[in-house]
């Protein structure tokens, strides 16, 4: 009818005659409203009985009208965690987000998880094989000692028979071919790309983690194992009236196992850490220090797709690329558009999260001041690094209003979140408690 306006117009139109066929075989009709250059709008009816008076719920109806509900139910088939909950596993990444997306993604397992903010951290604590670890979650790209050097000297170094046959999977946002490769000849035994594909990560748990004598003993000696997209959630879903620009959230849920507690945790993790490595990048590109630029660009790049931040991550992944090619020149032009639009989301997620806050907030009970046994333990887990026990030490802190002690609980709400744990085992307000 036009040839201009179709000129890039492809195909004979058969998807069309299908669908109106496939249609029919259902008993529907479809029909179709156009308008000559404004666009069409295609109708399809189709009848559906009554089955049950039984409410679908929320979650079910959200996916239904995001046309996700066939994909979320398959993926949730496909994947029934297994009962990983005798296993220990420590994780190893400098970006605190990163740490808590792993741990995320983990938690329906039920695995115990350390975690690791460097490579000679990580070393350490399996030289100290308390506790012996199942299996080794580490990132390649740390400023200071990467992951394949830290693996290199846990194999040779080290000298145990645990530490050359524990097994160390790699994690990295360089999917590149051959990288897999690399890695299995640097000592790692299994190797997983960021974004982290949740079939990717359930296959590596089964083969490296999963101990099947433990296993059918604890299913002889237990209760029968629940899995935790099988528990009844007491979700308020606070995050379905929120809005947040530069994210996809309901991906980010997907990911999550629909479990809004975790995504909104990873959410304040990567709102306060990444104001923390802005601030870092920013030095680095005055400084000229284009290698550290590299590997926190790098990381932020990570932390941002995990959330489904695609246009962050995209801009970082654009100047990770250009600083690694030595065009700097690009760098620099280019990194106000990068800084801009991260702090827009990072704006946009503080916003949603003081909503959530208000609608979300519990009253809590008074108490004259934190309990100081409690605030000795965090102590003793910042030191041990024990992310479990520091998050369960913090959900108590910070379950009551204080008297006096409420700043010391919001300081240290601050540092566990950016994974500073040496400021809190040595601070003297704290070891005077």
């Amino acid at each position: 009818a036009d040839i201009r306006t179709n000129r890039q117009v492809e195909g004979t139109g058969l998807g069309l005659a299908i669908t109106k066929r496939l249609v029919e075989m259902m008993d529907g009709t479809i029909t179709v409203e156009s308008e000559y250059g404004k666009g069409s709008v295609f109708s399809i009816r189709i009848r559906q009985r009554h089955v049950t008076d039984t409410p679908i719920g929320r979650p079910v109806a959200e996916n239904l009208m995001g046309l996700r509900y066939t994909f979320a139910k398959r993926e949730k088939s496909k994947l029934a965690r297994i009962n990983l909950s005798y296993a220990h596993v420590l994780i190893v990444d400098d970006i605190p987000t990163n740490l808590d997306v792993v741990k995320g993604m983990m938690k329906p397992y039920g695995l115990k998880i350390d975690c690791a903010v460097s490579g000679q951290q990580a070393v350490e604590m399996v030289r100290e094989e308390s506790p012996r670890y199942s299996a080794v979650f580490m990132d390649h790209m740390m400023p200071g000692m990467d992951g394949i050097e830290a693996t290199q000297i846990i194999r040779d170094e080290i000298g145990t028979e645990y530490a050359r046959n524990i097994p160390i999977i790699a994690l990295t946002a360089n999917a590149i071919l051959g990288n897999e490769e690399m890695f299995l000849n640097k000592g790692f035994q299994g190797f997983i790309s960021k974004p982290i594909d949740i079939a990717k990560l359930d296959a590596v748990l089964r083969r490296w983690v999963r101990d099947k004598n433990v296993e059918k003993r604890l299913s002889e000696e237990d209760e029968p194992w629940q899995a935790a997209e099988t528990v009844k959630k007491e979700s308020a879903f606070v995050l379905a009236d929120v809005s947040i620009p530069g994210l996809d959230k309901d991906k980010a849920l997907e990911r999550f196992n629909e479990d809004e507690g975790v995504l909104l945790g990873i959410l304040r993790s990567y709102a306060s850490s990444t104001r923390v490595l802005l601030h870092n990048l920013n030095g680095f590109l005055e400084s000229g220090n284009f290698p550290d630029y590299i590997i926190t660009v790098h990381g932020m790049k990570s932390s941002s797709y995990a959330l489904y931040a695609q246009e962050v991550g995209r801009l970082a992944e654009d100047l990770e690329t250009a600083a690694k090619a030595g065009d700097f020149e690009t760098v620099r032009r280019e990194h106000g558009r990068f800084e801009n639009t991260l702090e827009e989301l990072l704006d946009e997620i503080s916003r949603a999260l003081t909503k959530i806050d208000a609608l979300s907030a519990p009253v809590k009970p008074f108490a004259a001041s934190p309990d100081r046994a409690l605030l000795t333990g965090l102590v003793e887990a910042c030191s041990a690094f024990n992310m479990d026990r520091v998050d369960k030490i913090m959900e108590k802190l910070e379950s009551f209003q204080y008297e006096s002690g409420g700043e010391m609980i919001r300081w240290l709400r601050e540092k566990v979140d950016d994974m500073e744990f040496e400021e809190i085992f040595n601070s003297e307000e704290l070891l005077k408690q």
